[in-house]
């Protein structure tokens, strides 16, 4: 039996805390509470039938502080730290493999909480591996004013970049501009267009073991940036446009041997055909392609549906969450050799 205790919340996490005793309700984990005396905390954990008491001097697998701490200073990350006073741990010690009685400061954010629990559970089996993932649209700037994009969210990239996380990994993101809430325990290097997309990973490629280019980069962009607004009159607008870098065959030049190369393929017709030339020709290790006309498959939804495929392989992933699909693809990027 895993065991845990919380400690304390502030009136404005009750909420968040009440969510997360929900995802724990009914599982195998015991919970149990710090003792508090404000009648609010009492009535609010009087909502839980499974929270319990814990004995003087128990020791426990996980703490999870929900409380503001003056001596935790980071807006953006969290960190898996003993009581600041109390700590032989650095706040640089960024996510190492938890023991006793080791304690979490959260952020009021409820997948944060999950995944670091489901990073405490898992088998760590990418542990040690560096992932790089790509991420997001790109925009390419018309004028001060307009610019062209796609309709990617970022939100398989941003799964994957969680799945990976909590399977022991150690990941950068770069991404597009989004508006989905980026992993908070995720190097993320925020871009725009497909130009610097292409620099910064160009950048941290020989870091990593894999590269997951999730990324809807653009194909073309304008030739030239106008300084000012365009005016528009009675003629059409005529845009000329140029081709980007192709970022995966521009990478291929610094592949190191033990390094391997994931795309994603996004096709309407001939979906397996078209994506396997593409790995072919992209000099890819495996592709996971979808078609967004599949209901529930479609940019912005929180499912996904793939095939993925590599030199000897075809396997079809039904439709699951896009956290689901993201472990999915880790399983088999997990046989590449």
């Amino acid at each position: 039996m895993f065991e845990i205790l919380l400690i304390d919340h502030t009136k404005n996490r009750l909420f968040l805390a009440a969510e997360f005793l929900q995802w724990l309700d009914g599982s195998s984990y015991d919970v149990y509470r710090k003792e508090e005396t404000g009648q609010e905390k009492k009535r609010f954990f009087q909502l839980f039938k499974n929270i319990k008491i814990p004995a003087p001097n128990k020791t426990f697998d996980l703490i999870i502080d929900f409380t503001d701490s003056a001596d935790f200073q980071s807006a953006n990350l969290i960190y898996p730290i003993l009581e600041s006073k109390k700590s032989h741990l650095k706040k640089d010690n960024i996510i190492p493999p938890f023991s006793k009685n080791q304690m979490i400061y959260m952020q009021p954010s409820l997948e944060t909480a999950i995944d670091y629990v489901d990073k405490y559970l898992s088998q760590h089996d990418f542990e040690n591996k560096n992932i790089l993932i790509s991420a997001g649209p790109t925009a390419e700037d018309i004028d001060p004013v307009r610019f062209l994009t796609n309709r990617s969210t970022g939100k398989m990239g941003i799964a994957l970049a969680r799945a990976a996380f909590i399977r022991g990994a150690n990941v950068q993101m770069i991404v597009g501009p989004v508006s989905e809430t980026l992993p908070q325990m995720v190097e993320c290097i925020k871009i725009r267009s497909a130009a610097e997309m292409a620099d910064q990973i160009k950048l941290k490629f020989t870091w990593c073991d894999y590269f997951i280019s999730a990324a809807a980069v653009a194909d073309f962009t304008p030739i030239e940036v106008n300084k000012n607004k365009l005016k528009k009159d009675k003629n059409n607008l005529i845009l000329e446009l140029k081709r980007t870098a192709d970022i995966l065959q521009t990478i291929n030049d610094l592949r190191k041997p033990h390094q391997k190369m994931i795309g994603f393929s996004v096709e309407t017709q001939n979906l397996i055909d078209n994506s396997r030339q593409k790995m072919k020709r992209k000099n890819l290790d495996m592709i996971v392609a979808n078609n967004p006309g599949i209901t529930g498959a479609g940019f912005a939804a929180d499912t996904n549906q793939v095939e993925i495929i590599t030199e000897d392989k075809l396997v079809s992933v039904p439709l699951l969450s896009k956290k689901e699909t993201a472990h999915q693809i880790l399983n088999h990027i997990k046989t590449l050799h």
